[in-house]
């Protein structure tokens, strides 16, 4: 089975069936690629922190946030 084959077969599941999928393709790769993504989410959430203490990015409740993402997927 090619690869493009596999993904058109688990873009066929449900959005929990692939998200088990990619759960467990995720841990299947060791715990060094784990930290590494866990590594970037950290250096990103820093990143984002220094940019809103400087002044360079603003900040909105996220109950604001996520009603105006509801309003998009409805």
């Amino acid at each position: 089975m090619t690869l493009s084959h596999l993904e058109q077969e688990a873009l066929k599941l449900s959005e929990e069936e692939r998200a088990t999928l990619a759960e467990h393709l995720l841990s299947s790769l060791g715990d060094s690629n784990n930290s590494s993504v866990e590594d970037r989410w950290y250096e990103e959430a820093e990143w984002r922190y220094q940019e809103f203490k400087a002044g360079r990015m603003t900040a909105r409740p996220a109950a604001d946030v996520l009603q105006d993402l509801l309003r998009t997927i409805e």
